[in-house]
């Protein structure tokens, strides 16, 4: 159910201690802190303008997206000294705690709530994170719908490809903007600036703002005489949006950003190589809206990756794009960045490979260091369908890149097809299965000609046509719900006996409810709003979506989901999102779309021209690297510092790290990355273990529980050069922040056992960081009523054995003493490979449901002297 109204906004001074007061009840608490290694902290009362960049999904999701990256990037490097900061949708056991203690969603960095920025911004990339959109509008005090927020509300903005359909969500946001966000958005922020130099009213500001290229704000369009369309309501608004895109810019791609806490989906870098996509699938929304192919020049492509990876201490990355296989003379560039790393134990990755244009070299060139699993994506099983989608994929190309992968070494290949598809008939799944047959038998022939010693394993993952805007397939409605659940029994039926092959299908329901927002119009509003309401969140989420939600808003509001996800629109009627313009001419598509119905193909737009509007509409053309763009790549040598040391010397050190602050709140794990990666950025010569997946020859030891500091952990590391300590200690502290220096560094014997091995008993104080319980609590009597005890004995559950066993923990205590002076616990455990009793678990028995804060003192051996 909706909590709408119980959010107040806490006193200002004592936000950020109330949020940590219910981070310790939270899992992944490092989401909602801000404490990332490329974090900008700008001043907010000296910032001209304020924004929150906001994404409706969890934490790792978002932080992992380019976009926002790239938008943080501009806005906080702008002249005009703006300020942006980030917000995530909160998971749910954090979200309850906001409502149950009256706090409001705020900005990581800031710890500011939603509602004292000037603007907040969200990123539109999958129609079912809509009804959390408003949620997080709710938990910021900030009202749902447009028409009731007054001057002091923040103007509520949202971009990405949710935009080119933005009536579904015209009641709740003030402004979208379509297309490329890197200017567009700093001048919505200039506007912002002026507006508030001016002391504009709020609709005065929404006038100033509509005055962008490419901004579109709902309040100031309405429906007249039963169009179909909105129109501006007054005189002096444009009549038509058109979309926004930018030329290439290095100074506009970030090249320091906040790395995630904890891991996120994405996890690496990213170097953007190539934007929009000339291949023209005409399903792909993200082909047509993205146009004209841009490609960076190479060296460019060189010049950002050194500095994102010296920058973020990364060891992977990423060469971006919608096909970057497609990236004029993409082997040439790989092969300079893979020479240009060796030694360093950086590996690269592509996004899926197209068939036509795999290529083995480059394959064991993107995974040299790591290998994975290869991707290709057919999207469809006879040359039919593929003709009528146009993917210019011919079966012998599939099969050809499969079988090359797989005698190259890769036994695992990803698969990707589409069900649903216009004019699909049974016949095309049939042709689909006899794909993946063919595939398995002449695999199968393969391994016993070329002695082979792993079966091919295909996966292949089935999604369900969506039919999206400003595609030539924006007129056709998707399959029945009844006809994709009768192909998807079928396809199962018929893959039934091919031994090593997968089957994922997407969900259907969820497909439908994408093709319902996806060219629904703004009567949704209210289906969005009461979904919302009635208590769907982070419904991209299995574990989170409820069906019966959404089916029960539907009836409620009279709503026919099939219906709007399978209607056919005539190609000559004026559709719901014609007054945005992408460039692509509307008389194009319906070209596009009367070929695919007689299974006629277009080469590439990188290749020939094939007058889509684009290029004539922007005066523009496409960017395309030539051969001579490469000449300069002949230059560029391997990074001096990466060149392998043949001695194979390796010189172990000993570190001791505080812990402290806000990196309580990673896990060991996390800590252990961010080490990691300050160690990189540092240029250190690390020691990496052999194998098929090298990692570096660095370890923290005896683990510390969430939530507690440390005065000085114990690393041990391996160095393939040696560094004289007092220098390591240096350019290390430079690297780590100020929540995580080394204390002390001393070289050991490389061949002397990890110091695990020594480790006996840990040292700790603590005080109640609740000191309101705190006064409930008679510390000095339970401390004497614990040494009394000669056994306590507790149930412990492992995870590990999935079972629960008693133990007696009091051989585990071997000190323990209250200061009243100082309110402060001390006390000493036993710790280590002979037996360990955690912190937490501890102070859990002594005070029940009391959250303590803890310090590790010190880490000792047998003989009790520190480590």
């Amino acid at each position: 159910m909706s909590t709408e109204g119980q959010v107040a906004v806490a006193p200002q001074q004592s936000m950020r201690k109330e949020i940590e007061s219910i981070l310790r009840y939270v899992n992944k608490p490092s989401r909602y802190i801000g404490c990332e290694q490329g974090s900008i902290k700008k001043d907010w009362d000296n910032s001209s303008a304020k924004i929150c960049l906001a994404f409706p999904d969890l934490y790792e999701i978002g932080i992992s997206n380019l976009g926002h990256r790239i938008l943080y990037h501009v806005i906080n490097n702008s002249a005009s000294n703006f300020l942006a900061d980030r917000v995530y949708a909160p998971d749910k056991d954090f979200r309850d705690l906001l409502g149950e203690n009256k706090l409001p969603l705020y900005g990581v960095e800031s710890f500011k709530p939603l509602n004292e920025f000037d603007a907040v911004a969200f990123s539109l990339q999958y129609e079912l994170s809509y009804p959390t959109l408003l949620s997080m509008l709710e938990f910021s005090d900030i009202a749902i719908r447009s028409t009731d927020r007054d001057d002091k509300s923040p103007i509520i903005a949202a971009g990405g490809p949710g935009s080119y359909n933005p009536e579904p969500l015209r009641e709740f946001i003030d402004v979208f903007f379509i297309g490329d966000g890197e200017e567009i958005l700093v001048e919505f922020m200039e506007s912002v600036k002026k507006a508030k130099a001016q002391n504009l009213s709020r609709k005065q500001t929404l006038k100033l703002i509509a005055e962008i290229d490419g901004a579109y704000v709902p309040s100031l369009y309405s429906y007249k005489n039963g169009e179909n369309i909105p129109t501006p309501i007054e005189a002096g608004l444009n009549k038509e949006i058109t979309r926004r895109f930018v030329q290439f810019d290095s100074a506009n791609f970030p090249v320091n950003f906040p790395i995630p806490s904890c891991l996120a989906v994405h996890d690496r870098a990213v170097v953007e190589i190539r934007r929009g996509c000339g291949r023209m699938c005409r399903f792909c929304q993200s082909c047509f809206v993205n146009l004209p192919v841009r490609e960076r020049a190479p060296e460019k492509v060189v010049e950002l990756t050194d500095k994102v990876l010296k920058n973020t201490g990364y060891d992977e990355y990423s060469l971006l794009s919608l096909s970057s296989s497609d990236y004029r003379n993409i082997e040439t560039l790989v092969k300079t960045l893979n020479e240009r790393y060796e030694g360093s134990e950086t590996s690269l990755s592509l996004p899926s490979q197209r068939a036509d244009a795999f290529s083995v070299n480059l394959a064991n060139m993107v995974q040299s260091v790591r290998k994975s699993t290869l991707t290709f994506a057919p999207e469809a099983g006879s040359q039919r369908m593929r003709d009528v989608i146009n993917k210019n994929l011919q079966e012998e190309e599939i099969i050809k890149a499969v079988l090359s992968a797989y005698e190259a070494g890769w036994s695992n290949v990803k698969l990707y097809f589409m069900i649903g598809l216009p004019t699909e008939t049974f016949e095309d799944l049939d042709a689909m299965v006899e794909l993946l047959n063919s595939i398995k038998n002449k695999a199968k022939a393969l391994k016993h000609e070329k002695n082979i010693n792993k079966f091919i394993e295909l996966t292949c993952t089935v999604s369900i046509f969506v039919p999206k805007t400003f595609t030539p397939f924006q007129w056709v409605g998707q399959d029945s719900h009844e006809t994709i659940n009768e192909k998807i029994r079928y396809l199962k039926d018929k893959m039934r006996n091919i031994k090593g092959v997968k089957l994922n299908f997407h969900e259907p329901f969820l497909s439908l409810l994408e093709a319902v927002f996806s060219r629904g119009d703004h009567r949704l509003n209210d289906l969005i709003e009461l979904v919302y309401k009635k208590g769907s969140y982070l419904d991209a989420w299995s574990e989170n979506f409820n069906k019966k939600i959404w089916l029960s808003a539907a009836e409620e509001l009279n709503i026919d989901f099939h219906q709007y996800a399978t209607k056919a629109f005539n190609t000559d009627e004026v559709l719901t999102w014609d007054f945005i313009k992408t460039g692509v001419s509307k008389d194009w598509l319906i070209s596009e779309y009367n070929k695919s119905l007689n299974s006629e193909n277009n080469v590439p737009c990188d290749k020939e021209c094939t007058n889509c509007g684009v290029c004539s509409n922007f005066d523009t053309s496409c960017e395309l690297n030539s051969n001579e763009d490469f000449e300069i790549l002949k230059t560029i040598e391997k990074l001096e510092k990466n060149i392998p040391d043949e001695s194979n010397e390796i010189y172990k050190y000993r570190l001791k790290v505080e812990k402290k602050s806000d990196y309580k709140y990673l896990s060991h794990l996390d800590w252990n990355r961010a080490i990691y990666r300050a160690c990189k950025i540092a240029d250190l010569p690390l020691h990496f273990t052999n194998g098929f997946n090298p990692s570096p020859k660095i370890s923290i030891a005896l683990a510390l529980p969430l939530f507690v500091e440390s005065k000085g952990e114990i690393v041990e590391m391996e160095l393939k050069k040696y560094i004289e300590p007092t220098k390591l200690q240096e350019v290390l502290n430079k690297e780590l922040p100020n929540y995580s220096k080394v204390v002390s560094i001393v070289e050991i014997d490389k061949k002397s056992q990890t110091v695990e091995v020594e480790i006996e008993y840990a040292k700790y104080s603590a005080i109640i960081f609740d000191t309101q319980k705190a006064e409930k609590v008679d510390l000095k009597e339970a401390v004497l009523n614990m040494l009394q005890k000669d056994k306590i004995e507790v149930e412990k559950f492992s995870h590990k054995k999935n079972k629960t066993k008693v133990i007696d923990i009091r051989q585990f205590i071997i000190e323990l003493s209250y200061d009243e002076a100082s309110s402060t616990l001390n006390f000493i455990l036993k710790a280590g490979q002979n037996g360990n009793l955690r912190p937490d678990d501890f102070l859990e028995y002594l005070t029940p449901g009391i959250k303590w804060t803890t310090t590790r003192e010190v880490i000792l051996n047998k003989d009790f002297k520190e480590l």
